[in-house]
């Protein structure tokens, strides 16, 4: 990453890319094909939507010569959010830390369960270092300054307190500022707003951590183009402790909508 001195590698699994690779016969250097900031690509037309009026080629085989980018979904994203990112950090000559910077569908329990099966367990510790910082500070991995993954319509995250209640009622003037709302739901936490919104998708049912997952980005992109949207509204994901380790999924949804909402939690819609 520039101006931090160290190097990130990866090894992507489409392949197309990898065959890219295997024919330049060197590691190659690419940016995200996406503005910094803004809401990640998982489709082909998202692609075209923010680089459209650069010099780019879109590779989708699903995509005919004949039909216009975004007329046809074509594919999509396996996971729907980034590679998890660690970072290895050597505390002396035998032992270290793997650091976990960025979370995505490789969980710190899946990177424990191979240094157990390579007799590492006793040389690397696992541990999590998110960061939340501003966009004027060199970050060592991607996705790390607090608004991030932000659509063109302002967000919020609402309290987990508020979306907990039972029987909760909203205000007259909360209903007002909800006609020209847009909301992004997990699980349902914010069902009783479906009624009052402008507009309303729920990322899954029953806390389903992996269709979130493929969810967020088209949803967070969806809300873009939602006429008369003032707002964008989306719950205060809490993880349980025992899923820490095990759903990677679930903490980079949570994290991909607070980075979106530039980390506001709200009380009051108004």
């Amino acid at each position: 990453m520039a101006g931090t001195g160290f190097v990130a590698c990866r090894s992507p699994s489409h392949p197309i890319a990898r065959s890219l690779i295997e024919a330049s016969g060197i590691p190659i250097a690419a940016p995200s094909a996406n503005k910094f900031g803004h809401v990640s690509p998982t489709r082909a037309d998202h692609v075209m939507d923010d680089l459209g009026n650069e010099d780019v080629w879109i590779i989708d085989p699903d995509l005919d010569s004949d039909v216009k980018v975004g007329e046809k979904d074509g594919i999509v994203c396996d996971v729907g959010v980034e590679s998890t990112v660690a970072k290895v950090e050597m505390e002396s000559e035998t032992t270290g830390i793997i650091a976990i910077l960025r979370h995505g569908a490789v969980s710190s329990q899946d990177i424990h369960d191979c240094l157990k099966n390579a007799n590492l367990t006793s040389t690397f510790e696992v541990k999590e270092k998110m960061q939340s910082t501003g966009e004027n500070v060199s970050h060592v991995a991607p996705g790390q300054t607090i608004r991030h993954y932000s659509p063109n319509v302002q967000s919020f995250m609402v309290s987990n307190e508020r979306c907990s209640k039972e029987g909760i009622v909203w205000s007259q003037e909360e209903i007002e500022v909800l006609k020209t709302a847009v909301i992004i739901d997990f699980s349902g936490k914010l069902s009783s707003l479906k009624e009052y919104s402008l507009a309303y998708r729920d990322l899954c049912v029953d806390d389903d951590s992996k269709t979130a997952a493929a969810n967020v980005f088209g949803f967070l992109r969806w809300s873009e183009t939602i006429t008369g949207a003032e707002r964008v509204f989306f719950p205060e994901i809490i993880v349980e402790e025992s899923n820490l380790v095990k759903d990677a999924l679930v903490l980079a949804v949570k994290d991909r909508l607070t980075r979106a909402a530039s980390g506001v939690i709200v009380d009051s819609l108004s």
